[in-house]
């Protein structure tokens, strides 16, 4: 970090005396920072195709798949499985939500101003990590709940006729908060959230969270309409939130071209996480970051 950013960390961590005021002198240092303002948060033109491009898949499982599933869970042919029934539960987004919230509860006791200078940037990033993976599943999470609500669509085992689109729109309860799926939701966030801290590991996160989205109309209990709009707005969702860091230098940083990439300060072996996994031999190094042809400089 420059020296202006540790300025503002010095002042203000100016040694707070409880944990509650510990993480509000992190947030204020979030909010401090100067903002990167060379690329928009939202990219109008990326957004458009996403929106476009996702609203074809969803009418495309809506055509073809919702009817078969509907078909399928009247004849017996959903419902109850061991393994799926197991593997659904990660979608759930408390365990995200309370292993992340403790985290940085945790991290909040023993603050950076406490710990030896260079372990400063880990414990920034480490908190800044769980942070952005704390937000982006709650806040992801609560806007499939007001879409939930607003559409009203039953679940599949609520419906008792061939049509496979019931709404009962702005009513709340479990029959009628089909779409979309909240699980899908957390799946597609984490997906994109660990495929922006871990690039090596994006491939099989995004296969490992896609097999947990499609548990919920394997198991009957959704659409496959409903997922995939639950996973696309997981996965938008966080793409936008990921790029509001950047602007603020915080975790990621925008490139020359306006995309979206880990900063190094602070990433030690994290940053190599997926190399460690995969078995890769150890990378060049300069600086704070790992590159594999040892050319990547921090800004």
């Amino acid at each position: 970090m420059t020296s202006k950013d540790d300025n503002v960390i010095r002042r203000v961590q100016e040694q707070p005396a409880g944990v509650l005021s510990r993480l509000v002198s992190v947030f204020t240092f979030i909010n401090r920072r100067r903002p990167d303002t060379r690329f928009p948060v939202l990219p109008v033109a990326d957004a458009t195709l996403f929106a476009i491009g996702g609203i074809l898949l969803i009418f495309l499982a809506y055509t073809f798949l919702d009817a078969r599933l509907l078909a399928m869970s009247r004849t017996g042919r959903t419902g109850a499985n061991g393994f799926f029934d197991l593997l659904t539960h990660f979608g759930q987004s408390n365990w995200l939500l309370w292993g992340s919230g403790l985290g940085m509860l945790a991290l909040s006791l023993r603050p950076a101003f406490d710990i030896h200078w260079r372990l400063q940037p880990v414990w920034h990033r480490t908190f800044l990590t769980l942070w952005f993976i704390f937000s982006s599943v709650a806040l992801s999470g609560l806007l499939a709940n007001l879409f939930k609500f607003i559409f009203g669509r039953s679940r599949p085992p609520f419906i008792h006729d061939a049509t496979v689109w019931q709404s009962d729109m702005f009513r709340a309860g479990y029959a009628h908060a089909s779409f979309p799926s909240g699980h899908a939701t957390t799946a597609g966030a984490l997906a994109m959230a660990l495929g922006l801290l871990f690039p090596q590991l994006r491939i099989p996160v995004f296969a490992a969270c896609l097999l947990i989205a499609m548990t919920r109309p394997i198991l009957g209990v959704h659409f496959p309409s409903d997922i995939t709009a639950g996973f696309l707005l997981g996965m938008g969702f966080t793409w936008i939130w990921a790029r509001s860091f950047a602007r603020k230098q915080l975790l990621f940083r925008f490139d020359d071209r306006g995309r979206i990439e880990l900063r190094g300060e602070g990433s030690g072996a994290m940053h190599r996480l997926g190399d460690i996994v995969l078995g890769r031999k150890e990378t060049k190094r300069i600086g704070n970051v790992s590159s594999g042809n040892g050319d990547e400089k921090i800004k």
